[in-house]
């Protein structure tokens, strides 16, 4: 009797650890997310949209060209080659940036053609959990000699420019709704009407940043962001698009020309919602001060639904640098 009490009690723990158990993987089984939708996002990610980071072109001298050293009296002749390599998100076109030698006598140097066109070179792409790496491509100045002649050695410093246009696009999404003076139910929402959006910019010099949106009025959204420029070094320049030319000139003036400085830090921009309503001002421009412009636009959501909406951000642009190297002129003993 005592033996069959305890299998049936034995059958009765049995029975509810089982149900426990059921219970419990019912719950892992939901991965987490039991959690009610109201209120929250829809699960828009800008940040799987692009790799990002802030290089666009770089470029570098090759390896003994020019060499460190030449003779004097055209005894001698070399080539300049260029390895430039495209970092960034964007496409550059065929025959848009320049590659320029500069700061010497090019007469002296036999160097008949100082600017010469950067050849196609696509930016790295993501497709999926695949990365296409930029293209890259030589630019080369052959022929060139030093016709004078010098007492013993002296060294001067060969400049190479390149400047290109080039592009950002960024990515990130609103809150939009038809009435937004206020909610009736917290708990009811879609989207948040107001604080701080994701964004993901492409890479490239410069980056969307801090996207943020507010209410403001019964049926119209305010919503602002940060265009920054994270330049790799003090040479690095941004100009207006359609600036740049031939031997790297702005406008067909040198770079410390005060026209072109005039011309520095200016970036055209596009915003694209979908939604009729949009206003970020008369003139889709912007000057940077200190790397950095802030753009506000307002957006009309008369008669809408609330929903979340992906919109898109553009910023085109001018980007000049340049990198140099020493060469040592020896004279040569007849």
């Amino acid at each position: 009797m005592i033996k069959m009490k305890l299998k049936l009690n034995l059958k009765k723990i049995s029975t509810v650890t089982i149900a426990a158990s059921m219970l419990l993987l019912a719950g892992c089984s939901s991965g987490g997310s039991s959690s009610s939708t109201s209120g929250s996002s829809s699960g828009f990610n800008p940040s799987s949209s692009f790799n990002g980071g802030s290089d666009a072109l770089s470029f570098s001298f090759e390896k003994s060209a020019p060499p460190e050293k030449i003779r004097d009296q055209g005894m001698e002749t070399f080539a300049v080659r260029l390895l430039i390599k495209n970092e960034g998100e964007a496409d550059i076109a065929e025959n848009t940036g320049y590659v320029s030698l500069a700061g010497i006598d090019k007469s002296v140097y036999n160097l008949v053609e100082s600017s010469k066109f950067i050849p196609q070179l696509d930016g790295y792409k993501v497709q999926g959990s695949n990365t296409l790496d930029g293209r890259f491509q030589y630019v080369i100045f052959s022929n060139l000699k030093y016709s004078g002649e010098v007492l013993g050695s002296t060294t001067e410093r060969l400049i190479a420019n390149i400047c290109y246009p080039y592009q950002t696009r960024a990515s990130t999404n609103l809150c939009v709704s038809g009435d937004t003076s206020s909610y009736v139910d917290e708990d009811l929402k879609i989207c948040d009407l107001e604080g701080n959006r994701n964004v993901a910019s492409s890479g490239g010099p410069l980056s969307v940043e801090n996207v943020k949106q507010y209410p403001s009025g019964a049926s119209k959204i305010t919503f602002q962001f940060d265009i920054v420029h994270n330049p790799k070094q003090a040479t690095s320049t941004l100009y207006e698009s359609g600036s740049i030319g031939p031997n790297c000139k702005i406008h067909g003036e040198l770079p410390t020309s005060s026209n072109s400085r005039a011309r520095q830090n200016k970036v055209i921009f596009d915003v694209t919602t979908g939604i009729n309503g949009l206003d970020c001002g008369n003139d889709n421009s912007v000057t940077l001060y200190d790397n950095r412009a802030t753009v506000i636009c307002s957006q009309d959501t008369s008669g809408l639904e609330e929903f979340e909406k992906p919109i898109k951000i553009t910023l085109d642009y001018e980007y000049f640098d340049r990198i140099s190297t020493d060469i040592t002129i020896e004279h040569l003993q007849r």
